[in-house]
């Protein structure tokens, strides 16, 4: 009776389902990197990599290697990204501690049989490194050696009956001796780690991302044993950056932060803050934070929570200090401090988050312990909240949560002024096995998204099944016409809707979802949004474009576009339209002096290096391309030699291939002074 259960639960929760680059430091240079090296032969070690969750809300980069985040040096790759889509940044990187108590019974008596060690994934002092240092080496995974990926999704690529959510990524790593980290050689804890992360997109989920940690000892008797989650938040917009992310970012985003502590959450959130005195929060205006969910077994576990201003160790921070965390007895020292959650004033210090439980009292060679955080995002302080909830509740049920049917693999065909969708109709006939009366099809009807992004996107149509619930609008009017199937990338479609009224060269999102019947004991549940969101732009197809002439819009191009205002200049583009399927376009000053020159391919083109604002792959990660209508290109007005161009008129010939023939025309620049 899993939904009643959850609608219960809500209940009594009172919840419902919601419709500078730092300094390099000297003493640094001993610290181990990942390499791809053998250890102990070449199947007992994997490659190093990292993946990105992709499946709602939130964009988290981890690694197979004990760490999450990659600092702010890679403009493809997030760190974690709320809400995905948008460019709010939220943390520069962390990474897994586990300390322990190891029996030995070959120390010395001086030891008392046992021995302090300490394995990370990342350190505080990692500065404005791309690649955290650790102690932890990849384990054989996959077929790719590095993270698998598994859905709960019935129509995903990647379905799997072990899968717990709808995207599971799962790397495994271990401590291994040898790695030296300043003066003092790694002697490891002997632990293998599975790390787990689950996300799920419809409403109730698409906001956290859970981490789930199972923590096995390969070796002796591990005593009081330790788990920490370091973590550095810091929120930053990456499109106040011309070229992010070089080094040093100006303006610096660090000590420019906010954190509270909510302790019956156990969760510690960050917001971007300028100072005491104004947050400035329209320009990262989402929270996000990390929390502690529990363990298992539910052992006893004290939570000892720590906001702590940056201390680099080495650098004038006197070793046998209790925050010194130069060998492994000071890091051991570190995680069994109590709680010390300082007050921070925004721009006065750079806080990093540790959240640790413990002690574990003892973990036997074979057995394992689990323990469980989560990564979560709101747009206010009381959003932030209700995401916890969400997640702790979601931990208390085992993840088993009710869920709705999956949304249906979704295609489009940009035309002029408007934009077909289609798509198959597997949610018609899939089985959910988490409703009160077992396995059933309980699939109700279809529902279609619109907007001009991923986090705004408004519901422009329904349709559902002729029964009992619903206003029974009946899927007749979706079907595709009679006759022979139409199969895109081996999937035979079954509906189809056509948005019209759409602006051609404006960027549209769109989603189709599904929803279920509910029943008396829980609402209908709808499908995610980002589970088949696309990216698409109104246009003339071939056959549209074989009727008119080419063109260029907007022309005169005044200053900027109604589609680029406020962007930097090589954010700034212009549209060619009703091209041939293949041509190439040149464009030149009334001098004759050649400006700009490239092949077009309709069939294949999704922007390029000359239309960054439209779309680049490097800095719009969780977007996929642009589903464009093949005869229409961008051009940034950056000249062949990288410079913007000069406000006037300029001549551009479109040489069709491989006939050869050209269409000529001209069209104005009028640009303003302020160039960024």
């Amino acid at each position: 009776m899993m939904r009643a259960r959850l609608l219960s639960l809500l209940l009594l929760s009172g919840m419902a389902l919601p419709s500078a680059a730092r300094a390099q430091d000297p003493a640094r240079q001993n610290y181990v990197r990942p390499q791809v090296v053998a250890v102990g032969g070449t199947d007992s070690i994997g490659l190093y990599g990292t993946k990105t969750t992709s499946n709602n809300l939130i964009n988290l980069t981890i690694s197979n290697s004990g760490g999450w985040g990659v600092g702010f040096t890679s403009a493809s790759i997030p760190n974690m990204t709320y809400p995905a889509g948008l460019p709010y940044e939220h943390m520069v990187r962390g990474g897994l501690w586990i300390g322990a108590k190891v029996l030995c019974p070959d120390c010395d008596t001086s030891a008392h049989g046992q021995r302090i060690a300490v394995s990370f994934g990342s350190q505080d002092e990692d500065g404005g490194q791309s690649t955290p240092l650790t102690e932890y080496t990849p384990l054989p995974n996959t077929a790719s050696n590095r993270i698998s990926e598994r859905s709960n999704l019935a129509n995903s690529p990647f379905f799997s009956k072990f899968a717990v959510s709808e995207q599971d990524l799962v790397a495994r790593f271990r401590d291994t001796p040898g790695n030296r980290v300043g003066s003092e050689p790694h002697v490891p804890l002997n632990v293998e780690v599975t790390e787990s992360m689950y996300s799920w997109s419809f409403s109730f989920a698409e906001s956290f991302v859970i981490q789930h940690l199972v923590i096995k000892n390969t070796g002796d008797l591990l005593r009081d044993v330790y788990v920490t989650h370091y973590t550095e938040m810091q929120s930053l917009n990456k499109a106040i950056y011309a070229n992010y992310p070089a080094s040093p970012l100006r303006p610096s985003p660090y000590s420019k932060k906010k954190l509270t502590y909510f302790p019956e959450l156990r969760l510690i959130a960050e917001n971007y803050c300028e100072s005491p005195q104004n947050c400035h929060l329209e320009r990262v205006p989402a929270y996000a934070g990390v929390m502690i969910l529990g363990t298992h077994p539910d052992t006893v576990v004290n939570l000892n929570p720590k906001i702590l201003t940056h201390k680099y160790a080495g650098t004038g921070l006197d070793e046998g200090t209790p925050y010194a965390r130069v060998d492994d007895s000071e890091k051991y020292a570190f995680q069994q401090l109590p709680g010390d959650i300082e007050a921070q004033s925004p721009g006065s210090s750079d806080p990093s988050q540790w959240l640790t439980v413990g002690p574990i009292p003892s973990i036997n060679r074979g057995d394992s312990v689990v323990v469980d955080f989560a990564f979560v995002g709101g747009m206010s302080p009381e959003e932030i909240k209700t995401t916890a909830r969400h997640a702790q509740l979601a931990f208390d049920l085992n993840y088993k949560l009710p869920t709705p049917p999956p949304s249906p693999r979704m295609y489009a065909r940009p035309v002029e002024q408007g934009v077909e969708l289609l798509w198959e109709g597997s949610p018609d006939t899939t089985f959910d096995s988490t409703g009160p009366d077992g396995a059933q099809r309980d699939f109700e009807g279809y529902r279609i998204y619109l907007g001009p992004n991923q986090t705004s996107l408004k519901l422009i149509a329904a349709f559902d099944r002729k029964d009992t619930t619903g206003f029974n609008t009946g899927l007749d009017s979706l079907l595709l016409p009679e006759g022979p199937p139409v199969v895109v990338q081996g999937d035979t479609m079954r509906y189809h809707y056509v948005l019209k009224g759409l602006r051609d060269g404006f960027k549209y999102f769109t989603s189709v979802t599904s929803f279920d019947t509910g029943n008396p004991r829980i609402e209908s549940l709808e499908s995610g949004k980002t589970q088949n969101l696309l990216f698409t732009i109104p246009g003339p197809d071939s056959a549209q474009a074989a009727r008119n002439e080419i063109t260029v819009f907007p022309n005169p191009y005044r200053v900027e576009a109604r589609w680029d205002a406020r962007r930097f200049a090589k954010d700034h583009y212009l549209w060619f339209a009703n091209l041939p399927p293949r041509c190439t376009i040149r464009i030149y000053t009334l001098g004759g002096d050649l400006v700009h020159q490239v092949d077009f391919n309709g069939a294949t083109y999704q922007g390029d290096d000359h239309s960054r604002g439209l779309y680049s792959a490097g800095r719009d990660f969780g977007v996929k391309a642009p589903v464009t209508s093949g005869s229409m290109y961008a051009w940034d007005m950056i000249s062949r030699f990288n410079q913007a161009v000069a406000s006037g008129m300029y001549i551009y010939s479109v040489e069709e291939l491989p006939s050869g023939k050209k269409h000529l025309g001209k069209f104005v620049i009028i640009k303003s002074d302020r160039q960024e």
